[in-house]
């Protein structure tokens, strides 16, 4: 079976043991995952019975650029502000409830 590198679009030959898992390309030398194909008997159809495995997930080649980074951080922090506001809010009026019930 052939298969393109989604990375540098190279052919690669794929080996059927070999799909579903993560491999070196030979062109770019980056780590890929092998998709199965829809078509493939690896894959379980809805009138198949099959267990569920405990499978697990690697994160590999996530390269982002510093100052992307720190964009991201500033935009989450200034996105937090709003929520922060608002429960300070809501926390005030609920203490404040609470003084009106214990001076009573």
């Amino acid at each position: 079976m052939n298969a393109n590198c989604p990375l540098c679009l190279a052919e690669i030959e794929i080996e059927p043991g070999l799909l579903g898992r993560v491999v070196v390309c030979p062109a770019c030398e980056k780590k890929i995952k092998i998709p199965i194909p829809i078509s493939s008997p690896d894959v379980p159809t809805h009138n198949s019975t099959y267990s569920r495995q405990k499978s697990e997930v690697i994160v590999t080649g996530i390269s982002i650029p510093f100052g992307d980074l720190v964009t991201l951080l500033i935009k989450t922090a200034l996105a937090m502000i709003p929520a922060a506001i608002i429960l300070g809010l809501f926390g005030m009026a609920l203490i404040a409830v609470f003084m009106a019930f214990m001076k009573h």
